[in-house]
Order: structure tokens, then sequence, then C-alpha cells
């Protein structure tokens, strides 16, 4: 999946939810910077996979 791809599906996924999500309003804006992006920076990765597993659960590629 692409970064815009990948962002999406988290909104989609927390779409209503987000206060029980565990995203701080922190990653909120990042992924918000990030959505049009097509490549993030090792650590920009390693922040957007934190999301994912907070978005989708520890299990979630």
């Amino acid at each position: 999946m692409t970064i815009p791809e990948r962002i999406k599906a988290i909104y989609d996924e927390c779409e209503g939810v987000w206060g029980e999500s565990g995203i701080t309003s922190w990653e909120r804006q990042r992924l918000e910077e990030w959505k049009h992006k097509t490549s993030l920076s090792e650590k920009q990765e390693e922040i957007l996979e934190q999301i994912e597993k907070k978005a989708f659960g520890d299990d979630e590629e």
C-alpha cells in the first residue's frame, strides 16, 4: 500500500472513534502532514507503523 492509502485506511478505521483509538493529537497531525507524501524517513515510517498498530491492533501488517 502507498502512504496515502495506509493513512486513508487509518482514517476509515478510526472515524468516529478517535478518542478510543489511543492515537494522540500529535500523531493525527503527522497523518495530516504525510497524507500526500510518496515516501517517509525511517523515523517517520516507524511512527506510522506505531499509529497503524493503535488503529488496527498489533497483529495487523
